[in-house]
């Protein structure tokens, strides 16, 4: 908000404008910066790699671990 502020934007209008942008170019009007995880979430998606779980607390634990794991 400071950013927005500091550009003399209240926040309704910069979403207004980000949203008039994307419309007018149909698509971001800025190339995100993925980080090098949803990088490799992406590639494994689009080379059909996908993991599937018989509940959400069996997702959340697989989480939790791979978290657990790269963080250690």
């Amino acid at each position: 908000m400071k950013l927005f502020k500091s550009l003399g934007l209240e926040m309704t209008t910069a979403i207004t404008l980000f949203l008039k942008q994307s419309v007018a170019e149909q698509a971001l009007p800025f190339r995100p910066a993925w980080n090098p995880d949803t990088r490799q979430a992406m590639a494994e998606t689009e080379q059909g790699v996908e993991e599937t779980f018989e509940s959400v607390e069996a997702s959340e634990n697989q989480i939790n671990h791979d978290l657990k794991t790269k963080n250690d």
